[in-house]
């Protein structure tokens, strides 16, 4: 079982697996691979409960608040997804790898075999005459039928290597369409239960029940969080005390979604461009005028001019990029799902 900062994005992932299925009718073969996929990784239950003990030692008590509140959202979402669509879910199939995948490499082997037995005939032939087993035809030398001999041998052997590569990628096609010849969707849905029940054991009762409170109060801002838990700890394993200077995943959490923190986000020295990278990134996942009224606070927090981030934020997917900025963008875009 991987470290709650990868099961989450990985469970975000599963989520929009199920929302596209719904939206588009549809499920490519990739998709569905890594549904199979989740379901093979996270099965073993124990794994999972072992993670959120690590996390009870690990966590101080509101970073683990946050982190099982977006658990137990992502959960579900999930099966909330499922619920309503189970029968469509539970008659899924997949598409074929190459349309069929039992079938890949039959007419290269069935190529491959004539051939092979022509120069295995062939071959016998002249290990008959080498060996004096049979006369030679008249004008055929010793050096001739030993020469046609070792070519014909050096041609046998050849093709059955090139048969024996074939059969071994046909051998790892029909593993590939065993793992995922399997509809993974009512299996998934027993081990998400499981998976959200466990969470409740250890999700703080104020965060189970939440009761709301009448009062005559004045607007405030949407408490909704531009992002949550589980992107906040990835850019944290990925930028923390390398872009910007050390600063607790919580207090990241509550930078980012302009939350009150007493915590300063401040950038590394040499950092500046990638950090301008990583708001653009990020403000893109945001909709609507929320948007740009985001990364203009994003901007004032981190001190950078809106001229400079106009002219520095797409360095890393330039022509010209450095190094570090292509590892960067690459690893960024990956977390971001780009």
């Amino acid at each position: 079982m991987s470290q709650i900062t990868e099961f989450l994005p990985q469970l975000q992932q599963l989520r929009t697996i199920y929302t596209d299925f719904i939206e588009l009718d549809e499920m490519d073969f990739d998709a569905f691979r890594k549904a199979v996929d989740f379901y093979y990784t996270h099965r073993d239950v124990g794994q999972f409960e072992k993670m959120m003990l690590d996390m009870l030692f690990e966590k101080d008590k509101q970073t683990l608040a946050i982190v099982l509140s977006s658990l137990k959202g992502e959960l579900d979402k999930i099966l909330e997804i499922y619920y309503e669509s189970d029968a469509v879910f539970d008659e899924a199939e997949p598409e074929c790898i190459s349309n069929n995948i039992e079938m890949n490499h039959h007419s290269e082997i069935e190529e491959l075999i004539p051939k092979l037995n022509s120069c295995g005939a062939e071959f016998c032939e002249y290990a008959a005459m080498v060996n004096q087993d049979v006369d030679r035809p008249e004008g055929l030398s010793d050096d001739d039928a030993w020469n046609k001999y070792e070519s014909a041998l050096a041609q046998h052997q050849a093709i059955t290597e090139q048969l024996y590569e074939i059969y071994q990628k046909h051998k790892e096609c029909d593993a590939i369409a065993k793992r995922y010849h399997f509809n993974p969707f009512p299996s998934l849905c027993d081990l998400l239960e499981t998976f959200q029940e466990i969470v409740e054991k250890y999700l703080p009762t104020e965060i189970k029940t939440v009761t709301p409170t009448v009062a005559p109060v004045a607007p405030t801002a949407p408490s909704a969080a531009y992002f949550d838990m589980g992107l906040v700890s990835a850019i944290h394993k990925l930028c923390n005390d390398q872009q910007f200077e050390a600063i607790s995943e919580l207090d990241l959490y509550a930078t980012l979604n302009n939350q009150v923190t007493a915590a300063v986000l401040k950038i590394k020295s040499g950092e500046k461009t990638r950090m301008c990278y990583l708001i653009h990134c990020l403000s893109e996942k945001i909709k609507g005028a929320d948007k740009a009224v985001w990364r203009g606070d994003m901007l004032r927090k981190l001190e950078i001019s809106e001229s400079y981030y106009g002219s520095k934020y797409r360095e890393p997917v330039s022509d010209i990029p450095s190094q570090k900025s292509v590892q960067f963008a690459k690893e960024l875009k990956s977390i971001l799902g780009q």
